[in-house]
């Protein structure tokens, strides 16, 4: 049997059929309880959902909670962190209803680690920026997650399956050209930006992504999360979006403590 992480404790429990099996812990917090241990059977590989599980590695920022909450369906929020993980969990249960990988760790680049330091777009966690993320939103609809990683890509999943669905680099986004809210950044500026915050307009066919390097990124949901405009009126990393419930205003404030108001 085989598990995805570096197992860490091992505890074998004797007894009854049904009560017997292994116990087994491993370095990203999961622990799995295999229910048959016989040496003549082997183990038992179809029980391969742990029974507790959680982030282990970096810090913890991104969080979101479905809009809809009256809908017992969608009593849910979502969290995704620096450890390559973005997880799906039930309000009720305080349990974990679906989880995936942010990105596959063999297209991460062995150095972003180092440069993490460097660049001021990560914590504490040994995976590489591509893999590390801060920010994490639902989609009103409650049939989208989006989330932006501290490379600045934007990795958007399916809530029913966790497939992905749509990757978008965001990291030299808003360089081309002039904006409506005045120029855009240079590509130095823009280069190394991790995404900071997401969120969803109120119909949820534009999702508002917020970057370390001061621009708020319009992407269009509906065409496969392409940028369609940019605000860039804040001096410092984003922090906080607020959309107005007409979908047509913005509210944003930056590391600066600056609130700018946008005509989207």
């Amino acid at each position: 049997i085989a598990f995805n992480h570096t197992i860490r404790a091992l505890c074998p429990i004797p007894g009854a059929t049904n009560d017997s099996g292994l116990v087994v812990g491993t370095l990203a917090s999961d622990i799995y309880w295999t229910k048959t241990l016989n040496a003549n059977d082997g183990i038992d590989n179809e029980e391969r959902n742990p029974i507790v599980c959680g982030h282990f590695d970096g810090e913890l920022w991104g969080l979101d909670i479905d809009t809809n909450t009256q809908d017992e369906r969608r009593r849910r929020f979502a969290t995704s962190c620096e450890d390559n993980q973005v997880i799906l969990w039930d309000m009720d249960t305080k349990s974990a209803l679906l989880r995936t990988c942010i990105a596959d760790t063999k297209d991460s680049d062995p150095t972003s680690v180092a440069r993490n330091k460097r660049r001021r777009a990560g914590g504490i966690s040994s995976h590489a920026l591509s893999l590390s993320s801060r920010a994490v939103a639902l989609s009103p609809d409650g049939t989208q997650v989006a989330v932006g990683t501290n490379s600045g890509t934007l990795n958007v999943f399916d809530t029913t399956t966790m497939e992905r669905v749509s990757t978008r680099d965001l990291s030299r986004g808003g360089k081309h050209g002039n904006t409506s809210d005045g120029p855009a950044p240079s590509p130095r500026r823009q280069s190394t930006a991790a995404i900071g915050v997401l969120r969803y307009s109120p119909d949820s066919k534009i999702l508002a992504v917020g970057m370390q390097s001061a621009v708020i990124i319009l992407c269009d949901a509906t065409k496969n999360y392409a940028a369609k405009g940019y605000l860039s009126s804040h001096k410092a990393p984003v922090t906080h979006i607020d959309w107005a419930c007409n979908g047509r205003h913005i509210r944003a404030i930056a590391a600066d403590h600056r609130l700018c108001f946008f005509d989207v």
